[in-house]
C-alpha cells in the first residue's frame, strides 16, 4: 500500500497505526456486509491518539482546569494549524486504503505519487507486425515499427469545505475518525466519479467502433465480442463487467424456459457468477452525487463492459499527496464552528492499447 511523504514522517505515531487499522476494518465490513465491531471504543482510541499527538505537535498540553480554558486552547492559532496539519496526514494515510476497494477498480488503474511529482504512464502498442511473402532476391519488407507511448498526469486540484469544532474532539463529543473517513470516502468518490464519466465520454458515438459494440444481449453477441476482446488485447481473461442489474440481464437466449437452481448463484447473488466461460464483475452502484434529490445513481445499469483483466485498464488515475486545508473565516459562524477547505489533487484520463467490448441493454 502506498504511503504519501507525510505519512512516512509520522509512520511510527500510533495516531496512524489507529485510523488506518480503523480504515481496513471499515473496508472489510463494507466487503462482508457487516459491522464494525466496537465502533465506539476503537474511535475514543482515534480521539486519544489525535489529542496526543496535537499536544506533541504544539509542545504544550490541553488545560484540564476548566472547559473555558480548553475553549481558549482550541482555538488559538498554533493549535488550529496543528489540528488542520494532523488531519490532512490521517487523510493521506486512509485514502489508498479506501480507494483500494473501489469495485471500479477493474477498470481503472490507480497510482500514487507525491506533492509536486508526476505520473507516467507507459502505453505498449499492441498491434501485430504484418508478415508478407517476399522474393529471395528482396532486400527487406515494409519497414514497420510500434512505438510506445507516455502518457503523464500532474493532477488537477480538487476542494471541498467542511465544518470543524475541535474543541468537540477533545471534549470526546466527535469524533476525528468518522472526519477524516467521510473525507477521504468522498475523495475517493469523486475520483472514481470522474473516472467514470471519462470512460462514458469514451464509449459514446463514433469513439467506439460499431464491430465492438452490441444492442440488447444475446448469446452470440456476447461471445462475438468476447472472442474480439480475447484476441486484439493478446490473449488472457476476459470478464464481463456491469452493475447487478444489467448482469441480472445475461441469460441463455433462444430458451423459452430457464432452469434455475434455488442454491445457484443467479437466485442467491441476482445474475450468474460465470457465463460461456466469462466471469461477470458487479460494479457497486454508488450515490450520484450531483442528483441525491431524485436518488440517482452514478453507474449506468444499461451497459456491460467486456474487458481483458490481463491487459492494460481503460482508465488510468493519479492521486497526488498531500492533502492540504486552510481555514475559512475562523468562527464565524453562529456556531463558532470554523470552516476548513480542503484540497486534494487527482487527474484521470481514459487511455490504452486495450479495447473493449459494449453491450448496450434496451
Amino acid at each position: 500500500m502506498y504511503k504519501f511523504n507525510t505519512v512516512r514522517a509520522l509512520s511510527k505515531s500510533n495516531l496512524i497505526e489507529a485510523i488506518q487499522q480503523y480504515a481496513r476494518e471499515e473496508v472489510l465490513a463494507k466487503k462482508t456486509n457487516s459491522i464494525v465491531e466496537n465502533k465506539d471504543v476503537k474511535l475514543e482510541k482515534i480521539n486519544k491518539a489525535f489529542v496526543s499527538e496535537l499536544e506533541k505537535q504544539v509542545g504544550k498540553e490541553i488545560p484540564t482546569t476548566s472547559k473555558q480554558e480548553m475553549k481558549r486552547y482550541s482555538i488559538s492559532t498554533d493549535v488550529q494549524e496543528n489540528f488542520r496539519y494532523l488531519r490532512d496526514i490521517m487523510v493521506d494515510a486512509v485514502l489508498p486504503i479506501v480507494a483500494s476497494a473501489s469495485t471500479l477498480n477493474t477498470l481503472m488503474d490507480v497510482r500514487y505519487a507525491d506533492y509536486g511529482d508526476s505520473i507516467k504512464f507507459t502505453v505498449e502498442n499492441k498491434a501485430l507486425y504484418t508478415v508478407t511473402k517476399a522474393s529471395f532476391k528482396k532486400r527487406h519488407a515494409e519497414v514497420q515499427k510500434a512505438y510506445r507511448t507516455d502518457v503523464i498526469l500532474s493532477g488537477e486540484n480538487h476542494k471541498v469545505t467542511v465544518m470543524a469544532d475541535l474543541f468537540d474532539i477533545m471534549q470526546g463529543t466527535a469524533y476525528i475518525g468518522l472526519e477524516v473517513m467521510k473525507t477521504a470516502v468522498s475523495i475517493e468518490h469523486a475520483l472514481f466519479a470522474d473516472g467514470y464519466a471519462s470512460l462514458q465520454s469514451a464509449l459514446t458515438g463514433s469513439n467506439i467502433p460499431s464491430e465492438l459494440t452490441a444492442s440488447g444481449f444475446s448469446d452470440s453477441a456476447f461471445l462475438t465480442l468476447k472472442q474480439k476482446v480475447q484476441a486484439y488485447n493478446g490473449g488472457g481473461k476476459v470478464v464481463a463487467v456491469g452493475t447487478e442489474l444489467a448482469l441480472s440481464s445475461i441469460l441463455p437466449s433462444g430458451q423459452s424456459l430457464v432452469r434455475l437452481m434455488e442454491d445457484g448463484d443467479y437466485v442467491k447473488n441476482g445474475f450468474f457468477s460465470t457465463y460461456k466461460g466469462v466471469e461477470l464483475v458487479p460494479l457497486e452502484q454508488v450515490v450520484d452525487v450531483d442528483n441525491q434529490a431524485t436518488y440517482g445513481t452514478l453507474f449506468n445499469d444499461k451497459q456491460i463492459y467486456l474487458v481483458s483483466v490481463d491487459s492494460d485498464k481503460l482508465i488510468k488515475a493519479g492521486i497526488f499527496g498531500g492533502t492540504f486545508s486552510h481555514e475559512n473565516y475562523g468562527e464565524d459562524n453562529a456556531n463558532k464552528e470554523s470552516l476548513h477547505t480542503i484540497e486534494e489533487s487527482w487527474e484521470v484520463a481514459v487511455v490504452s492499447p486495450s479495447i473493449c467490448g459494449l453491450i448496450t441493454l434496451p
